[in-house]
């Protein structure tokens, strides 16, 4: 096959219009319909405007099979990272005692084991604290020092229970373990089935029409305007994505989009920017030196924290993860949202939410629209010519028994559980778990074998084809992995200061590195499991 005609491929959560010079890497849209999550009582609705892009919150009743275990254990925890130590709590702040509220009559979860994630690399260190021996009963005893991420806390929630919302009093907003990661932390244990928090319909940012996206952010921008007289500035005050970098924030012309050395989002990287100024804003001609700082900051706001049902206060604290999911969501009879602990939360764990259930959304997309490079597992798409080939031959399937494996959406795809081990092609079946539930090493170990037990060989050698093209990378692994720790060792000593220049070239290297290890791992994989997949007596050479 030739590298020319190599396509990665992403599904995007937008339809927008492609550009032309899309580099070595290109990718399609939409995965194919039944590879979104369910939504309970929201219904799934078609984007008004031509190509806006949709950020979605699930919601689900029926509880995953597996839930987090009160203690990891240490062995099994190393397999997949030698450091996977978790610090304590670097930095809290209270929140005033509230009564924790539990759902009814929960469904049973059995217990697991979470997966651990790799290293994705934070440069800065949490501000300095020092102890508060005049902290009330009940209440965190850290005080945050000048923190400006932090500083706000108290007011935000005393101004969110003052309208309504439900936050338990086992949650503080702090720093995750180790990180300068805002978000929110257990400063005790808690039960299986507590509702967390709850934001009350009343607190929820949204316009009148749920389908014109337009019209969201508008809104959003029209109540930033009002500065202290909007009902939500408290809110507009702690949020801290107006320093949010995002790929759509790069220089269209800069370096920074040459060193994604033509690996996506590629081509890509600016469709929400453009969708704005076309399909919301009307410019005849794109022209970002044209865009407010206002609109940058509720373009951003509504990108980065939006649900399907608008912009949902404290429920946008948490942060995601897909191996150590600890939360479902549910909605209330009035259109308001509740998180729910899944499973038991140990104390100084944070709390985490997906913006993956089910696997609809591959790792590509998540950081060309978030900005970051996803935690394990890991899901990486792409399609050329030969899968093309291969779809369309009636005898050549992915797998051998297409009523119990179905593929999770119509493209090549890896799911990367932990450094070394990797599923090729995943079924629908196997990525279902994914922020919904979490699977303990051995679990993934056995599923995966039984999932390539099925999976036809010409599926995995093609497979094998395309993450081959690694090797013609302008940087290798190693380079990638010298550059970047380089680069952090700089910021740390002070010798460079770390603005948003050199914040947006150390994503992308990481980003990269996150892509070709996936790819390596691909290859190695294919070639260490090649015994195990399915052949038929006419696919043997």
């Amino acid at each position: 096959m030739r590298v020319a005609h190599v396509l990665l491929a992403i599904a995007t959560i937008s339809t927008l219009p492609r550009p032309t010079d899309a580099g070595i890497w290109s990718w399609f849209d939409k995965p194919a319909a039944g590879a979104e999550v369910e939504v309970k009582k929201v219904e799934e609705k078609k984007e008004k405007e031509e190509g806006a892009p949709k950020v979605v919150a699930t919601t689900e009743d029926v509880p995953p099979a597996a839930v987090v275990k009160e203690a990891i254990a240490a062995e099994e925890a190393a397999i997949v990272l030698e450091e996977a130590v978790v610090p304590e709590v670097v930095a809290e702040v209270p929140i005033v005692e509230t009564e924790p509220d539990t759902l009814p009559d929960d469904v049973p979860i059995e217990e697991s084991l979470p997966v651990v994630d790799e290293e994705q690399g934070n440069v800065e260190t949490p501000p300095q604290q020092e102890e508060d021996s005049s902290a009330g009963a009940g209440a965190t005893t850290t005080t945050i020092t000048n923190d400006p991420q932090l500083s706000g806390a108290q007011d935000f929630v005393a101004w969110f229970r003052s309208h309504g919302g439900i936050v338990d009093d086992r949650i503080t907003i702090g720093y995750e373990p180790g990180t300068n990661l805002r978000g929110l932390i257990a400063t005790a244990p808690i039960q299986d089935g507590t509702i967390l928090i709850h934001t009350p319909t009343s607190l929820v940012l949204s316009n009148a029409d749920p389908d014109d996206k337009c019209e969201l952010v508008a809104t959003i921008k029209q109540q930033m305007s009002l500065e202290s007289k909007s009902k939500w500035h408290p809110y507009f005050e702690f949020d801290e994505n107006a320093s949010t970098r995002l790929p759509m924030h790069w220089h269209r012309d800069g370096y920074i989009l040459d060193e994604l050395q033509g690996l996506p989002p590629t081509g890509d990287t600016h469709n929400h920017l453009d969708w704005y100024q076309e399909a919301c804003l009307k410019f005849e001609q794109r022209s970002d030196e044209s865009l407010s700082e206002l609109d940058w900051r509720a373009l951003t706001m509504y990108l980065t924290r939006s649900a399907d049902i608008g912009l949902v206060p404290m429920y946008d604290l948490m942060n995601y993860h897909n191996g150590y999911i600890n939360t479902r969501l549910q909605r209330d009879e009035e259109g308001g949202l509740m998180v729910v602990s899944l499973g038991n939360i140990p104390d100084g764990s944070p709390i985490y939410n997906s913006c993956t259930r089910g696997g609809w959304k591959s790792s590509d997309n998540v950081f060309n629209d978030y900005g970051f490079v996803e935690d394990y597992p890991q899901l990486w798409r792409w399609t050329d010519d030969e899968w093309h080939r291969l779809s369309h031959d009636d005898w050549d399937n992915a797998y051998s028994n297409n009523v119990d494996f179905e593929p999770n959406v119509a493209a090549y795809e890896v799911l990367v559980v932990s450094p070394t081990m990797a599923a090729i092609s995943p079924s629908k079946q196997l990525v279902d778990i994914i922020g919904r539930g979490q699977r303990t090493l051995e679990e993934w170990s056995r599923e995966i074998d039984a999932h390539h037990a099925m999976l036809r060989a010409p599926r995995a050698r093609a497979i094998r084809a395309v993450a081959k093209v690694l090797d013609m990378m302008p940087t290798s692994i190693e380079e990638d992995e010298r550059r970047l720790a380089s680069m952090r060792d700089e910021v740390r000593a002070g010798t460079v200061r770390l603005d948003a220049e050199k914040e947006d070239l150390m994503k992308v290297v990481a980003y990269r590195l996150a892509l070709k290890k996936a790819l390596r791992l691909t290859v190695e994989v294919i070639d260490r499991e090649w015994e195990r997949f399915f052949v038929e007596r006419r696919e043997e050479l």
